[in-house]
């Protein structure tokens, strides 16, 4: 027993004490379940529809523990009366009504959903979230969609996050699972828009298996056809591989049902060589930082190396190699895509090639090169153009600027800078390429408009400097 604790309080001069034992409810409720257990002041029987369980219990203790039970205040009279619970199964009804004498109910794989929906039943949210705290530390790629259910059904969040995380990390075999079939259709799209799912590598075999997931998902119901478009177009088709698109999306006799599913497959394959779509494409999974080439500082000898950081297990591992040693050169990410530009080869000699690397296929394509050979640069992406601004290059240091239209595959110069720059550092910042400093030491600041072709001069920064970076974080735009 805890027995009583005291509090001093002071007030107008007079020390008073306050008394108060926090054990004392627990002590009344086992006093009214033993009463309840020897029928003593009971004026209520609990029974269930078929009269097989008839439990004695107080009326106030039950209309206090649920505001399901209020009603029973309302019928009086001294005589003991009946009061009927339909929809709750006899086995957990009598559970439920010790809870509310005893606070404390047993859950296990056997009586979850029965005490869940009785509860629900019997407005007992208390058991309804002891009971999704339960499935949630039972959940695997086995029930993890019907745990989705459950976590809907009763708006367990945190059920429902831990249910969704489970598909995504074990998709490949939750998506062969029968309980995969039967989701809705809001469900279903709800899975497969995930960014997190959890797909074979390269990513374009991947998003062939969110394909063949939804296949199957349509195959099992015929009436499932008439909604392919809607459902298929979570697919991320211009992440696969351009032959994949046509020997099996294009010619797959479901997807050639709706005209379309077939024009928007159609128009992928058509700018794939262009490494352009439409709408932007996000990849799946965590992000990562990708390093590419370089040389080192003693040996100065240029790197072909091409490496990930996994930030989730820090840790860097190799991706791929360059398709040729590169140095003081520049890269950006667009869509799937990474693109190099530029830099010094193996012989320190300034070229303008450029090569992208698909990160859905793993393969490396040559580009159109650039007009003008340069390095120390900077390379940006506005409106899914790149922007190769100043640098140094095989005559000099320059003000060109110019730009990739990867639709048409060609560069094309843009409103030059108004001097000079190289080793400087840049940005694209609130749709414009900002870029700061460069040799020897500038400190000044230039924005370019895309929409306009032209560059404006900003306030210059405090400190003059070169061979820095630029990055933009909560919407501010950082010099280190």
């Amino acid at each position: 027993d805890v027995g009583l604790v005291s509090h001093l309080q002071s007030s107008d001069g007079e020390t008073k004490r306050r008394y108060s034992d926090p054990s004392l409810p627990s002590k009344m409720m086992k006093h009214f379940n033993d009463l309840r257990h020897h029928k003593k002041f009971v004026d209520v029987i609990v029974t269930s529809p078929s009269k097989k369980i008839r439990l004695d219990c107080h009326s106030l203790v039950l209309s206090s523990g649920s505001n399901f039970f209020e009603p029973i205040l309302s019928l009086g009279g001294d005589a003991e009366c009946e009061f009927e619970v339909t929809e709750v199964k006899e086995g957990v009804l009598e559970a439920l009504v010790s809870f509310i004498y005893t606070g404390k109910v047993g859950v296990n794989n056997h009586n979850v959903s029965k005490l869940m929906q009785g509860s629900d039943r019997m407005q007992l949210s208390e058991i309804i979230e002891g009971c999704a705290e339960y499935l949630e530390t039972t959940t695997n790629a086995h029930n993890c969609v019907q745990h989705r259910s459950i976590a809907i059904d009763y708006k367990c969040n945190k059920l429902k996050e831990t249910a969704m995380s489970c598909i995504a990390e074990h998709f490949s075999q939750v998506s062969r699972s029968t309980d995969f079939l039967l989701l809705s259709v809001g469900g279903l799209i709800e899975v497969m828009t995930s960014n997190d799912l959890h797909l074979d590598a390269p990513l374009c075999e991947g998003e062939m298996s969110v394909f063949n997931a939804i296949r199957r998902w349509i195959s099992h119901d015929e009436e499932n056809i008439n909604i392919i478009s809607k459902v298929m177009s979570v697919v991320r088709f211009p992440l696969m591989n351009q032959q994949k698109l046509i020997d099996h999306v294009i010619s797959d006799l479901l997807v050639m049902e709706s005209d379309a599913l077939c024009g928007l497959v159609t128009r992928v394959i058509s700018q794939k060589p262009f490494h352009a779509f439409d709408e932007p494409v996000y990849m799946r999974g965590n992000e990562y930082i990708i390093t590419l080439g370089g040389s080192s500082p003693v040996s100065d000898i240029t790197s072909e190396h091409v490496t990930v950081y996994d930030a989730t297990h820090d840790r860097f591992h190799e991706l791929t190699t360059l398709p040729e040693t590169r140095a003081l050169h520049c890269a950006v990410a667009c869509d799937q895509y990474v693109f190099v530009v530029g830099g010094f080869d193996s012989y320190s000699c300034i070229v303008n090639n450029v090569h992208c690397f698909d990160l859905a296929s793993g393969i490396w394509e040559d580009m159109p090169h650039l007009k003008i050979k340069r390095a120390c640069f900077s390379l940006h992406v506005v409106s899914g153009f790149l922007y190769a601004v100043g640098g140094l290059t095989p005559n000099g240091y320059t003000s060109s600027v110019e730009r990739l239209d990867r639709s048409r595959k060609t560069w094309e110069l843009a409103a030059a800078l108004p001097s000079t720059r190289y080793r400087h550092a840049g940005c694209v910042y609130k749709g414009e390429v900002l870029v700061t400093g460069g040799c020897e030491k500038l400190d000044s600041v230039l924005s370019y408009n895309p929409k306009v072709n032209e560059w404006k001069k900003c306030k210059p920064m405090n400190v003059g400097r070169d061979s820095h970076v630029m990055a933009v974080a909560n919407d501010k735009a950082f010099v280190i």
